[in-house]
């Protein structure tokens, strides 16, 4: 017969401390793909921005009705790119932290040495210590960008301003 092991003051068949083990492996997965995810996304949106800015800024020397016109497109696409940017990545904080606390509360139950629990219990501990937690504000800076730019496109460009002169007289 198999000897019972005591871990957290609990008796456990041999078994159990497989399954146990088994399950903290698939929810450490899983934590790990969101993650993967997270940064996949992330890289995604700010190749689209930069991209966009990019052809923003090309289009800005001219003077036509045409690029001003696609000038402001960009910016506006840029600009609501960079909301759902802030939704899709807050979202994904928010699952990222919940498999997060999912497997520390496994690894508590499972290993004796608490490795991942006292590192990810320190991560949690202040939202400065994790990338992904910062990284997921980047968002908001093409948000007030995006805006910006828009702007000063509506003050320097002549087609704008002899647009404004129009409606104004």
């Amino acid at each position: 017969m198999a000897r019972k092991k005591t871990i957290n003051q609990f008796e456990i068949e041999p078994q159990q401390e497989n399954i146990d083990l088994e399950i903290l492996k698939m929810v450490h997965e899983h934590f790990l793909q969101d993650l993967r995810d997270f940064w996949s996304r992330s890289n995604f949106y700010l190749v689209v921005q930069a991209g966009l800015i990019s052809v923003f800024v090309s289009q800005r020397n001219m003077n036509s009705t045409y690029s001003a016109a696609v000038s402001l497109g960009l910016a506006t696409l840029g600009f609501l790119l960079a909301i759902a940017w802030l939704v899709v990545m807050r979202g994904a904080i928010h699952w990222i932290r919940r498999w997060r606390k999912k497997v520390v509360e496994l690894d508590i139950h499972t290993d004796p040495h608490k490795a991942f629990a006292t590192v990810e219990t320190e991560v949690s501990s202040s939202p400065f210590l994790s990338p992904s937690n910062v990284t997921s504000w980047i968002p908001i800076f093409f948000i007030i960008a995006w805006p910006l730019l828009i702007l000063n496109l509506m003050i320097n460009s002549n087609v704008f301003q002899s647009l404004w002169t129009a409606i104004c007289t």
